[in-house]
C-alpha cells in the first residue's frame, strides 16, 4: 500500500470511517506491525467496527508481549485519534 493511500485512510479514520480503520488494521497485521495493529484495533473498536476473530486473536497474542507501560502508551495514542465514547 502506497504512503499516499495510508495517509488518505488515516484521514478517513480521523473523520470516523470504520472501513478505513479496518483496512489499516489489516495492513498492520499483514506486515507484522504488532504495536500498530493493537493501536489500530483499539481505534477501530472505538469507531464501532466489528472486528473478525482472526484480527482479535492476532492482537490478543501481540498484546501479551507488551509491558503495561507499552499498553498504556498505545491507549493514549488511540485516545488522540478517537476519544473514547462515554
Amino acid at each position: 500500500m502506497a504512503r499516499d493511500e495510508i495517509r488518505r485512510l488515516k484521514k478517513a479514520v480521523r473523520q470516523g470511517s470504520t472501513e478505513a480503520a479496518v483496512v489499516l488494521l489489516e495492513h498492520s497485521i499483514a506486515h507484522g506491525h504488532k504495536k500498530l495493529a493493537i493501536l489500530r484495533s483499539v481505534v477501530a473498536e472505538r469507531l464501532g467496527a466489528a472486528l473478525r476473530r482472526d484480527q482479535l486473536l492476532y492482537c490478543r497474542s501481540a498484546i501479551q508481549e507488551l509491558s503495561d507501560e507499552d499498553i498504556a502508551s498505545i491507549l493514549r495514542q488511540a485516545a488522540q485519534v478517537v476519544p473514547r465514547k462515554t
